[in-house]
């Protein structure tokens, strides 16, 4: 075998690998509240792995608050089990576990949703964090959500729907570039042999 060949299966076997073997089970999306009656609107990202919500951004227009952007994500330090966050004065705490359910089934997030928070401020003393504000997303079930803003002043809650979209990884790219290049070999190779 020629050293024409072997860098021709090399390549091949490498760029198969590539297709069929992910490098990661983690996704990123993005998403939309509408809350259509209010004039409310959140959008934001989301990175999802195993059915948990890992980390993600919200920014929320058009609500009684008005609190604008979140990038802080607030992580479950026990999911799939319920978590809490807490603002200080506002007199409870913010429920939540960071379940996502598949994207082609009609519920995203379950009865406790996911949370991001304003400025962290710290711990309390049973160890719950503490935020300056925080907004909480939810499914409700049938399509419903709703999406509420804890501060100290109040929860004004908007109900509404939500759309999540899968954002592709670099890795797709690569499994299709991978997949071109094995044609492409594969191709170069038949050539050779005519």
């Amino acid at each position: 075998m020629n050293l024409r060949k072997l860098l021709v299966y090399t390549r091949a076997a490498l760029l198969t690998a590539s297709i069929f073997v992910p490098a990661s089970f983690a996704q990123n999306f993005t998403f939309d509240f509408t809350d259509l009656a209010d004039g409310v609107n959140a959008t934001g990202t989301l990175d999802v792995s195993a059915g948990l919500a890992t980390n993600g951004s919200v920014a929320v227009t058009g609500s009684a608050k008005d609190i604008g952007s979140f990038a802080s994500y607030v992580q479950n330090p026990n999911p799939p089990n319920i978590a809490v966050a807490n603002v200080p004065g506002m007199g409870g705490n913010v429920d939540f576990d960071d379940l996502v359910t598949h994207l082609n089934s009609q519920q995203v997030f379950d009865s406790q949703g996911v949370a991001f928070g304003s400025t962290y401020l710290g711990v309390s003393s049973h160890g719950t964090p503490l935020y300056t504000s925080v907004v909480n997303i939810w499914g409700n079930g049938g399509g419903s959500y709703t999406l509420a803003e804890f501060d100290s002043t109040g929860i004004p809650q908007y109900n509404g729907t939500l759309s999540l979209t899968e954002i592709p990884e670099p890795e797709t790219y690569a499994a299709i570039l991978g997949a071109a290049a094995f044609a492409y070999a594969m191709f170069q190779r038949k050539r050779l042999r005519a």
